[in-house]
């Protein structure tokens, strides 16, 4: 009897151990499901020339392909939630196997890109691309594709820079005028093209299916660049 009661003093010990390492809310972690907003890429695309200089950010990211005037696609990565459950990170700096410090940004960012963005010819050859480490997954606007319970849906935003997340029926944007929310296509020839939009590639977080995690829209690059 004194063997089994030490060991389940033991094994509860073991336990809490476990169960203090993970974030607030992870238990509620189970059925979330990320998905990226086709309508919020689709309204976003513009093409501009911006110069660079090796201290920007953008090189530190390898966002460019190069310093002076580069003709970039801008667009918005939206990635919302359209799970029962929330996504709950918490506070990035107790995550440093997700998240690490950048200097260049002053923020925490996530090791692996959260959203990559693809450009391909209309016959499906590969011919561009950028990503976007996260930096801060938060409530920022209602997720117009979300398909599941209205009543689940929280009426404000709930997950900040602070404790990060993504609440039922919301979406967190990154828009176009972030740093690396672009593709380069500088040496890209004007035409049509496919546009990719991924998020969670790498399967940072474990969701309840990946099926959704990609979305596309066609895109025709300008011959002439506004300035």
């Amino acid at each position: 009897m004194a063997r089994w009661h030490s060991f389940w003093l033991i094994f509860g010990a073991l336990l809490s151990c476990v169960l203090v390492g993970l974030p607030a809310g992870a238990a509620a972690q189970d059925r979330f499901d990320l998905e990226p907003s086709v309508k919020v890429l689709k309204e976003s695309i513009k093409f501009t020339i911006t110069r660079f200089t090796p201290r920007d950010c953008a090189f530190d990211f390898h966002c460019v392909g190069g310093t002076g005037a580069r003709k970039l696609m801008r667009l918005a990565g939206a990635m919302g939630n359209n799970g029962p459950d929330d996504f709950v990170v918490g506070n990035p700096a107790q995550h440093p196997n997700i998240y690490a410090w950048d200097d260049c940004t002053g923020q925490f960012i996530t090791r692996k890109p959260m959203l990559n963005f693809s450009l391909y010819t209309m016959d499906g050859r590969h011919v561009a691309a950028n990503k976007k480490e996260s930096f801060c997954m938060e409530d920022l606007a209602r997720f117009p594709e979300y398909t599941g319970n209205p009543a689940l849906v929280p009426p404000g935003p709930v997950h900040t820079c602070t404790f990060q997340g993504i609440s039922v029926g919301w979406m967190d944007v990154y828009d176009d005028t972030l740093t690396c929310q672009w593709i380069d296509v500088t040496d890209v020839p004007p035409g049509k093209y496919i546009l990719r939009l991924q998020c969670n590639p790498y399967r940072i977080f474990k969701e309840t299916t990946y099926a959704n995690n990609v979305v596309e829209t066609d895109v025709t690059i300008p011959a002439h660049f506004p300035h």
